[in-house]
């Protein structure tokens, strides 16, 4: 998707269509008449002739410099008036040549580019050559040859020119080359809002905005339960999870909703359930489509001369699927701490495992070009379950204790703990990953990988030589002094990739992205690093990070300043008041806010932040968002762009959702300290439903990305619930349980815990299922579920249900009714209340009186006659009016 900032999309065949509805009458009775079809044929033959053609062709003999020549001839023919650009066969006399240094040197062209990616565009007498030593080359000089004639390529999208005349290539000669290796774009399976969310298009557009930016490589994460790897060995098959949607999956922080068309902003919705197509797949098909998907999207890359890393979890207990390793003999099998299993890779069996991993990987995938052996850290055994970096020293074989004390005599300066004694284990399992891919697949590369940068030291001397490390820069330090110190002294050793952010899953989600670094190609010089990768989950906004970091590690462009970068980044966008919105941008870049998470059951922390460092006041957020908005206010050409007046709506969806939050923040503490009328006061004044909705009609303007329309989905589930509870704590809303399926994913990693059900007048329940209440769950079979009476939990037998808010805080001090919704009206049954586990009163009838004194409530339904069908339940507060 292209985006609508374009300053022009007018293709050739519309001009041609232009012509003839402009020489041609309205009424069709026209084209009856031979004589002014002539007419029109011969318009339509005169000014395609007036089109002289070029011709493009390719003489370097390789497929990426094929699809580069393509390229060049679609992009030019965009904007090119009268000029048509034709794709050729090997042609030595053809106006526009790709060809390879040693071709060029042959021809007897001088100082011709030899540097790996470089490239040269030179004028040879009435020719243009495109010259490089290598493929890769050849596509860079192609978007070069672009970004020279005013295109802008940006990770959401292009900026296409408007159309102008040919006036040749007189005086041209461009040249460049990186100053740095691999550098690639790293999209994290996990959330929705991220590659999850994605189908096919939405991957190819990411690789094809990669190589525009002259990127190399893309990497992709794969947890131990992600279903787009799976494996058979020994007759079993590796267990898997899914892939998150609306209604699926519950990685990190994933929570269901029965109809997204039903949320704040569900306008934008075509379906019930939204989520990549993949996800969809029946539990038979999963892994059939995942794999599927993923086939076609490293084909994609590889189709365009793109590198491709997969870094693939082995140290989880849910990447160390326990129903194949137990058929491994017992001696070839390490049992960790909670009784995790794990194969020992120097065992002749337990490496046969390992080479069975690589060979099923390989298989799947062969474009693969660097498999990435990624693990937690130490401290993250938990949720997590990292079950090599808790390696005790008593497991080890005594020849692993032997070389361990060795490793410790050689390094004294790593610590004899949990990272010495994981890394070295882990060490053991990357060599057998690699013997494995010397059996099978010579070519690829063997790297590893993990967060923060604290681990390097250990890894660098645990770990063989010859595998590069690409630790993540999860505290986003990479310009501290340590962080200096401590890649510098690994990348004397090894090859060292960081990967920085663009943004941040636990802290800094939404809003602009972070800062680039300043001078980051000398940054990588003084740390060694023999290349970079950027971690992100959406692509939008995140364009000047993206570019920024692009151009800094190029010759021509070296540590370019920001400054500059977001000067040139207005120029191609909007032409005019570059003066004001230069000012405008490249404050939203070094000061614009940065907020939100995707890696819990709430969007902003309660309370307190918990990770990562301090974010600024809300307030002082705010103040800064009003600042920005004066500054567009006073240009003129605002309102007459489509992105500049997203880009202002956006700032009031900002300030929004700041006084929303401190509103939340207030009332929050308030209730935690019992200060429930004061709370209620505040409360009251909050609007989180008209702040979900400035965001959705911010980003109308422009069209929703994937990870967009996922955002609207994540504030309704992990933001706007949060209002309700409080509500419902402070007895201003109705708690509202639906009986009905829920769906869990027992191999998710840290994972969402509530299902939310719609009904149509927008009023939120909580979901209970067979997982919540230990009782089976049934519908009426309607998909999704339109009514509360749809579906119920059968009850032939007592049953307690706990009285508490959707998130399980108690009901506060009060009055209260509560309403049972039965699917079979004529039951009858007995309500016991009970209160700390004492039974306070015997009621019956579907309306019940409570009274809450803040303690613990529940309630015992216990049926009169045959079975009862309790479809939902409703606590209402007597006052509801508060």
């Amino acid at each position: 998707m292209s985006l609508l900032r374009s300053k022009n999309r007018t293709n050739l065949l519309e001009d041609r269509y232009i012509i003839l509805v402009a020489i041609s009458p309205i009424n069709p009775k026209y084209f009856c008449n031979m004589k002014n079809l002539y007419f029109i044929i011969i318009a339509f033959v005169l000014f395609s002739c007036n089109r002289k053609e070029i011709q493009i062709t390719n003489n370097s003999g390789t497929k990426v410099g094929n699809f580069a020549a393509l390229e060049l001839g679609d992009y030019l023919n965009k904007i090119v008036r009268n000029r048509q650009f034709s794709i050729v066969d090997s042609n030595p006399e053809a106006d526009i040549q790709f060809i390879l240094s040693e071709q060029a040197e042959k021809l007897g062209f001088e100082n011709i580019p030899t540097k790996k990616e470089s490239y040269k565009i030179i004028q040879n007498k009435d020719k243009l050559f495109l010259i490089s030593p290598d493929e890769r080359g050849l596509l860079n000089a192609s978007y070069a040859h672009l970004e020279k004639l005013g295109y802008g390529f940006y990770i959401s999208g292009d900026v296409v020119p408007k159309p102008k005349k040919w006036s040749g290539y007189d005086g041209w000669e461009l040249e460049d080359a990186p100053l740095t290796g691999d550098r690639f774009l790293f999209n994290w399976h996990n959330f929705l809002s991220g590659c999850t969310g994605w189908n096919l298009e939405d991957w190819q557009k990411w690789i094809d905005q990669a190589n525009k930016m002259r990127y190399n490589g893309i990497m992709v994460h794969a947890y131990g339960n992600n279903p787009m790897f799976s494996f058979e060995y020994l007759g079993k098959k590796k267990l898997t999870g899914y892939l998150n949607n609306t209604a699926s999956g519950r990685d990190w922080g994933n929570q269901h909703v029965s109809d997204v068309r039903r949320m704040v902003g569900g306008e934008i919705f075509d379906e019930p359930v939204y989520g990549a197509k993949a996800s969809f797949a029946s539990e038979e098909n999963k892994e059939k489509e995942a794999t599927a998907l993923m086939q076609q999207v490293f084909q994609y890359a590889e189709e365009r001369g793109t590198k491709v890393i997969f870094a693939l979890d082995f140290d989880t207990w849910m990447s160390n699927p326990r129903n194949i390793i137990e058929k491994l003999p017992k001696e070839a099998v390490f049992e960790l701490i909670g009784g995790h299993l794990t194969p020992n890779p120097d065992h002749p069996e337990g490496y046969k495992y390992y080479k069975q991993v690589v060979k099923s990987l390989v298989e799947m995938y062969p474009q693969i070009d660097q498999l990435s052996v990624w693990h937690r850290r130490p401290s993250e055994t938990g949720s997590l379950g990292t079950i090599w970096m808790s390696f005790d020293y008593k497991t080890f074989p005594e020849s692993w204790k032997t070389e361990y004390k060795q490793k410790l005599k050689e390094h004294p300066k790593i610590l004899n703990d949990q990272k010495a004694l994981g890394t070295f284990a882990y060490g053991k399992l990357i060599a057998a990953i690699q013997k494995a891919r010397d059996e099978i697949k010579p070519e690829l590369a063997i790297s590893s990988g993990s967060w923060r940068l604290d681990y390097i030291p250990y890894a660098d001397a645990m770990y063989p030589k010859d595998v590069p490390l690409l630790p993540l820069d999860w505290e986003v330090g990479f310009d501290t002094p340590e962080s200096k110190e401590i890649l510098a002294n690994a990348g004397k050793n090894r090859e060292i990739y960081p990967i920085i952010w663009a943004h941040h899953d636990d802290h800094r989600y939404i809003g602009r992205p972070y800062t680039p670094w300043e001078k980051l190609s000398n940054m990588l010089e003084e740390r060694n690093a023999k290349g970079f990768g950027i971690i992100h989950w959406t692509t939008h906004p995140l364009d000047l990070y993206f570019t920024s970091s692009a151009r800094q590690v190029w010759e021509k462009t070296a540590n370019e300043p920001l400054q500059k970068t977001v000067e040139n980044y207005v120029t191609t966008n909007f032409g005019g008041d570059t003066e004001k919105l230069t000012d405008y941008f490249y404050q939203w870049i070094t000061s614009g806010p940065m907020f939100g998470r995707e890696t819990s059951d709430h969007f902003v922390d309660l309370g307190s932040q918990n990770l990562g460092h301090k974010l600024e006041s809300w307030e002082k957020m705010k103040e800064e968002a009003d600042k920005r908005l004066k500054i567009l206010d006073e240009i003129s050409s605002v309102n007459a762009n489509t992105y500049l007046q997203y880009q202002k709506a956006m700032e009031e969806f900002y300030i929004s959702f700041f006084d929303n939050q401190n509103l939340f923040q207030e009332a929050f503490e308030l209730a935690r300290n019992s200060e429930i009328e004061k709370a209620r006061g505040v409360l009251v004044k909050a609007t989180p439903d008209e702040t979900i909705q400035k965001y959705v009609d911010a980003i109308k303007r422009i069209g929703f990305t994937p990870g967009e329309k996922a955002i609207v989905f994540s504030m309704n589930t992990r933001w706007k619930v949060d209002f309700i509870n409080l509500k419902q704590r402070l007895g201003m809303e109705p708690v509202r349980f639906k009986f009905a399926p829920t769906q869990h994913d027992s191999l998710a990693q840290s994972p969402g815990h509530f299902t939310y059900f719609i009904d149509e007048e927008k009023e939120w329940w909580y979901s209970k299922g067979e997982k919540e209440l230990g009782i089976s769950v049934a519908t009426n079979g309607v998909i999704p579920l339109k009514n509360v009476r749809d579906s119920w939990i059968e009850i032939t037998s007592p049953i307690e249900i706990p009285l508490k808010t959707m998130h399980n805080f108690n009901l506060s001090v009060g009055k209260y009714r509560l309403e049972l919704i039965l699917a079979n009206e004529n039951s009858e049954m007995e309500i016991q209340v009970i209160e700390n586990g004492v039974n306070i009163s015997t009621q019956s009838g579907k309306k019940i009186a409570l009274e809450s004194k803040g303690n613990n409530l529940s309630i015992k339904i216990i049926p009169k006659s045959g079975k009862l069908l309790l479809a939902g339940l409703v606590i209402l507060p007597d006052d509801i009016t508060r």
